[in-house]
């Protein structure tokens, strides 16, 4: 029979057993928790310790540790030495020296130098284009050769030509950033040297619409022109390349600027470059904002005893810095000075004017104008360029501008309808020849026929006031269509009044009319400025541009 576990030790006592294991696990585990709990606490207190012992122990600086003798030995009270003290004080080494000397810590040691970090360079993506291309449009006079005179005096020697002059304006920042963005951070940025300005137009075709563009051979002051130097054949040929580019470094006002051809006499009515240019001052150049200031050059010190000047800026490079020391020209002034804008522009940014001159135009047509500019390759001959054919590279070219707007020269002869005579129409005509205006005041031509007149006048030759007589051509180069007598014409503010009309047509087919009312108030007016124009020598300010 089995044995009843409830009579047995383990059944009475099961349960008992359990509670008093339970708690003995229980106190064990507060006591070691207690136990673990004053050891990390006595570890924070020794850390804690040692920590305090560091912060209270005082460390000795050099200051402290040397004599003012010693100090003043190894050069701890001297000043800092500047970037261009170390480039001198480096130029002053012997030439073998800084090739097979290393710098360690200031101490020269011996053996072979390391291999130099080289850094290639690449072109600027693009030249920018010239922005906010204007005109100026005139005539004159002039004892220089040129392609295409309107009438020329062989015996005087002079010309009589027509001119637009292009004025426009190129980002130097910008352009100079371009060149940084190949080249890296450089110490000495390289100079924006402009080798040409071009320009190019097209004409206004009878149909309204525009030809092709075609190439403009900027002409100019032959003096000037002719001291220009011309890009050697051999690109390849690295000094012959740097010296041409130097001079023309050298010459940036002509360059920029084209001078314009002397004068000795000018229509008052037409318009001079520098009526659209502005007031010239002097523009050095750009200071870029990708050349740290820590590779700026740093600004001269003072003499001995002088006191020190906080304000003094730091001097802007000059562009000689950047050109092999055979060719800079420290002593020489920053060549050519830019004209600033008129009106307000962005302060940011500085610019160079550039314009060039059109002598080739023909009267009575219409043109539109575009410029760029071509710049001397800041990366040629550079052994770092990886592009080969750039760098071989003398002149990259800028993108063109955007047109200008269409400006239309003046025609030589007007007419003006200022009566009636019988059958015909009564016509005045004014010329503008040799810098002075000729006038026929009554010139009577029929309906259905050209007008044409010729005759001989007197005319003053401008610069020396001599007088000859030269048969003038008063053709205005228009054909008579109709005439309308007696039309009502209301003038503004007025009551209609019977006028005359005259139709007629030019040398495109173009059909216009005139109304005799107002070209006989035209005419008086013309008529008394043009009369006072007297051939004479152009001032010197509106000389050459």
């Amino acid at each position: 029979m089995a044995t009843d576990l409830r009579e047995s030790w383990w059944g009475r006592h099961f349960e008992k057993v359990v509670v008093l294991a339970t708690g003995l696990v229980f106190i064990a585990s507060v006591v070691l928790w207690v136990a673990m709990r004053e050891s990390r606490a006595e570890k924070r207190e020794v850390i804690r310790g040692l920590i305090q012992q560091i912060n209270d122990r005082k460390k000795a600086t050099i200051e402290e540790v040397l004599t003012e003798e010693e100090r003043r030995q190894l050069g701890l009270t001297k000043a800092p030495m500047t970037v261009a003290e170390f480039e001198r004080r480096w130029a002053q080494l012997p030439p073998k020296w800084p090739s097979d000397v290393d710098f360690v810590w200031g101490i020269p040691t011996s053996g072979p130098p390391p291999p130099p970090v080289e850094k290639v360079v690449t072109p600027p993506k693009q030249i920018l284009a010239v922005e906010e291309v204007q005109t100026a449009v005139g005539r004159g006079v002039t004892p220089e050769a040129v392609s295409r005179p309107l009438e020329k005096m062989a015996e005087q020697g002079l010309s009589d030509i027509a001119w637009v002059s292009c004025v426009g304006k190129f980002n130097l920042d910008l352009q100079l950033e371009e060149y940084l963005a190949g080249m890296g951070k450089v110490r000495v940025p390289p100079p924006i040297v402009i080798t040409r300005v071009e320009m190019s137009r097209r004409e206004l075709k009878p149909d309204g619409t525009w030809s092709d563009w075609e190439a403009v051979t900027g002409e100019g002051a032959k003096a000037a022109l002719d001291k220009l130097p011309r890009r050697p054949e051999n690109n390849r040929d690295v000094r012959a390349v740097f010296v041409w580019a130097k001079a023309l470094w050298d010459m940036q006002q002509d360059v920029r600027r084209i001078p314009f051809v002397d004068l000795v006499a000018r229509d008052p009515e037409g318009k001079w470059v520098l009526d659209i240019a502005g007031d010239i001052v002097g523009v050095e150049r750009p200071a870029p904002r990708s050349v740290p200031e820590a590779l700026a050059p740093a600004a001269a010190e003072p003499a001995p005893g002088a006191p020190p000047s906080p304000s003094a800026a730091p001097a802007a490079p000059t562009g000689e810095e950047w050109w092999p020391t055979e060719l800079a020209s420290p002593a020489a002034p920053i060549p050519g000075t830019e004209p600033s804008l008129v009106g307000p522009i962005e302060p940011q940014y500085t610019y160079a004017k550039v314009w060039a001159h059109d002598l080739s135009v023909r009267p009575g047509r219409t043109y539109q104008y575009r410029m760029r500019v071509s710049v001397f390759n800041p990366v040629y001959g550079k052994a770092l360029c990886a592009d080969e054919k750039m760098r071989w590279t003398p002149e990259l070219v800028g993108e063109w501008s955007e047109p200008s707007a269409a400006v239309t020269i003046p025609r030589l002869v007007y007419f003006y309808f200022v009566g009636v005579f019988g059958d015909r129409a009564t016509l005045e005509l004014h010329r503008w020849i040799h810098g002075q205006w000729v006038i026929a005041r009554s010139v009577t031509c029929r309906v259905g026929t050209p007008v044409v007149c010729s005759k001989p006048v007197p005319i003053k030759m401008p610069g020396s006031g001599k007088e000859v007589t030269e048969t003038v051509d008063l053709s205005p180069g228009v054909l008579l269509v109709d005439m309308i007598r007696g039309f009502p014409y209301a003038p503004p503010g007025m009551r209609p009044i019977p006028t005359n009309v005259l139709v007629f047509s030019d040398t495109q087919g173009n059909l216009g009319q005139r109304i005799d009312w107002e070209d006989q108030k035209e005419a008086n007016q013309h008529r008394q400025e043009r009369e006072s124009v007297v051939p004479g020598v152009v001032p010197a300010t509106e000389k050459g541009g």
